[in-house]
């Protein structure tokens, strides 16, 4: 038996839904991506969705658009994957460790309150795994959150939002993100950098004048140099279709998530990556791959590792979990037949920790 950490819930709609966009012509920045924008704002509660080709370029954009200068820290967790950190630095800034609490592996309020300096100007907290990073609510410095793992319906609390639809994620474009807002001049913000700082997107410098003989709508001015950042109207369109289903397959994770706990005795409530922490974890990694499982480490601390040496700092939380961690398969397609396969060969095999 083979059984897979993740797999992406694709059926006929996906397949219909991009060839209806390729007969259209009209592939990137359309009304296809608008649409999906405006259906995952309102699904999540948002006024304002910024379609992006990444949750990374998301991140980045969204620290942009703070306007901070080089010398300034931005506070970060050191169990997440390397973007969340790398963009503080791509930006010009400099990224602060805090460790995370061993209760949940979200970013630890404490932590991070003895780590704010004069420099300090931002606070980019993980939604770990799906679990909501709660703490930051009454914070004295701007927070943007990464939920590049967590997609629930009228979840946005106000807080600007960077989302993934990467491939392995609850929901996917194939891969692709998506900046949450309420506020009307940041969206507009993020989408001018998206498109190269042009102050008309594609569409409207096409279609867009006030007659047919009006060529006013070819001409556009460049506010300020931006990126390539765009969805496509493929993924946008795969995008609205997945959104259709992201509460039928989040509860098909959960109950995933529900098998595993009452088989491990464990509390798990994130529904994007199910952890375990293991003694053993070479022989355990081994082990399953032998027998057709596949597993995951999500994360080997980013504080450790070399490209970040110079932010080196000690995270007992993080490096802890950082030596033990280990992810078993989650996604909606696990038959009970896999999960109990899963079950028994994570018993016969781990060492769980304390």
């Amino acid at each position: 038996m083979k059984v897979s950490l993740t797999k992406p819930s694709i059926d006929s709609k996906e397949l219909k839904a991009v060839e209806r966009v390729l007969k259209s012509g009209w592939l990137i920045r359309g009304k296809e991506t608008k649409a999906f924008e405006e259906e995952f704002a309102a699904y999540s509660g948002a006024k304002y969705g910024v379609a992006t080709n990444g949750c990374t370029m998301a991140l980045y954009l969204a620290v942009k658009q703070l306007k901070l200068k080089a010398g300034d820290e931005v506070i970060v967790p050191s169990l997440t994957w390397s973007a969340t950190a790398s963009i503080v630095i791509q930006a010009g800034l400099t990224p602060v460790f805090a460790d995370v609490k061993k209760s949940d592996w979200c970013l630890d309020p404490k932590d991070v309150k003895s780590k704010i300096t004069k420099k300090t100007k931002l606070v980019i907290p993980v939604h770990y795994s799906g679990k909501f990073a709660i703490g930051f609510e009454n914070i004295s410095i701007p927070v943007i959150y990464d939920s590049a793992h967590r997609i629930e319906k009228k979840d946005f609390t106000g807080v600007t939002s960077c989302y993934s639809f990467y491939a392995v994620k609850n929901m996917m474009t194939v891969r692709g993100g998506m900046i949450l807002t309420n506020d009307e001049k940041a969206a507009k913000y993020y989408a001018m950098l998206c498109h190269g700082g042009l102050d008309k997107d594609t569409f409207s410098r096409y279609l867009g004048g006030k007659t047919q003989h009006d060529a006013s709508s070819f001409y556009y001015e460049i506010v300020e140099p931006g990126w390539n950042f765009d969805m496509t109207d493929l993924e946008a369109a795969i995008g609205r279709e997945q959104l259709k289903k992201i509460d039928v397959l989040n509860k098909k994770r959960m109950k995933v998530v529900e098998k595993y706990n009452k088989a491990f005795g464990l509390k798990n409530t994130g529904d994007h990556f199910y952890p375990i922490l293991v003694e053993n974890r070479d022989e355990f990694l081994v082990s399953m791959k032998e027998v057709g499982i596949q597993c995951g480490i999500h994360y080997l601390p980013l504080h450790l590792m070399k490209g970040y040496k110079e932010y080196r700092t000690s995270l007992p939380v993080t490096e802890y979990i950082g030596k033990r961690c280990v992810t078993l398969p989650l996604h909606p397609e696990l038959a009970s037949e896999e999960v109990e396969f899963v079950i028994q060969k994570t018993k016969d095999t781990a060492q769980f920790s304390a």
